[in-house]
């Protein structure tokens, strides 16, 4: 045999390994990587649930609605300025989404543009621009708009969890609204599925 040969195989089979080994710790990174955006988003988006519910945002327009509609005074509307510790989380992410797979990267854009659109009605709410009929109908635009954004922030959290590997936390994510009975199709009260790992 050609003493060539060995010598070429052993500098074949260092090439390969050398190279799996690199793409071994490249892969290892980006799952490193995308497990520590999915708990920081999700970690992000809990928060922010949470610090809604937490101040009442829903319950104040609420009442903000009703003093209009009988015609009393209003004091001042909900605010809920820019979230700077939400935006400099999600911005860090920003270019990164695509690496999540599946569908969360547009329902994490959802979510995001929809929660800043909300604090920016909620600011134009606390203006006095507006006659009461278009504080009514924004009230109203902003309720509807933030159930469906906290329903997908909330499946978000579970979703984004899961890709990290973890499942749900009891209390995380926001709790039920205060007055409210728990639903058994509501996503934070219901218990559990099995998991068949």
């Amino acid at each position: 045999m050609n003493p060539a040969v060995p010598a070429l195989f052993g500098s074949v089979a260092t090439a390969i390994a050398i190279f799996g080994g690199g793409l071994a710790v490249e892969l290892f990174r980006h799952r490193r990587a995308r497990i520590g955006m999915a708990l920081a988003l999700a970690g992000a988006i809990d928060a922010l649930l949470h610090l809604v519910e937490a101040r009442d945002i829903s319950g104040k327009l609420a009442t903000m609605h009703d003093d209009f509609e009988a015609g009393r005074p209003v004091r001042s509307a909900p605010v809920m300025g820019p979230n700077q510790p939400f935006q400099t989380i999600t911005e860090a992410y920003a270019g990164d989404l695509g690496n999540l797979g599946g569908d969360l990267p547009f329902r994490v854009a959802r979510f995001v543009t929809h929660s800043y659109g909300i604090q920016l009605d909620l600011l134009r709410l606390s203006g006095d621009a507006d006659d009461v009929k278009i504080k009514l109908a924004l009230i109203r635009e902003i309720g509807t708009l933030w159930q469906e954004t906290s329903a997908v922030g909330q499946a978000l959290v579970a979703d984004l969890r899961s890709v990290a590997g973890l499942g749900a936390v009891a209390g995380l994510s926001a709790p039920p609204p205060r007055d409210a009975a728990p639903d058994s199709h509501d996503r934070r009260t219901a218990p559990e599925p099995p998991r068949s790992d």
